[in-house]
C-alpha cells in the first residue's frame, strides 16, 4: 500500500529544516529530518498551518510530497 504524504521544508542559510510542530508561544518547532517533521495528509490541514504561518508573517517554506510505502511481510507457515 503506497500513500502519499506532505512535509513543509524551511531553507535557510544554515540548511534545510522541516515544520514539526507549534512549540509555546506560538513559536515554531523545526526538526532536522523528514523522519522527525509532521507529516500531512490532506490539504485541509497543511492549509490550516500555511494560514498560521501567514499570521505570523514567516518567511515562506516549501512543500515537499513523500511517498510512504507500507510493507507487509509475509511467512509461509508449515506445520511439520
Amino acid at each position: 500500500m503506497i500513500n502519499k504524504a506532505y512535509a513543509l521544508q524551511f531553507k535557510t542559510r544554515s540548511g534545510n529544516y522541516f515544520f514539526c510542530g507549534f512549540a509555546e508561544g506560538e513559536s515554531i518547532k523545526t526538526a532536522w529530518t523528514l523522519a522527525e517533521a509532521e507529516l500531512f495528509t490532506s490539504e485541509d490541514s497543511i492549509l490550516a498551518v500555511l494560514k498560521r504561518f501567514k499570521v505570523k508573517e514567516k518567511k515562506k517554506c516549501v512543500i515537499v510530497k513523500v511517498v510512504v510505502a507500507h510493507q507487509v511481510a509475509s511467512f509461509n507457515w508449515c506445520p511439520l
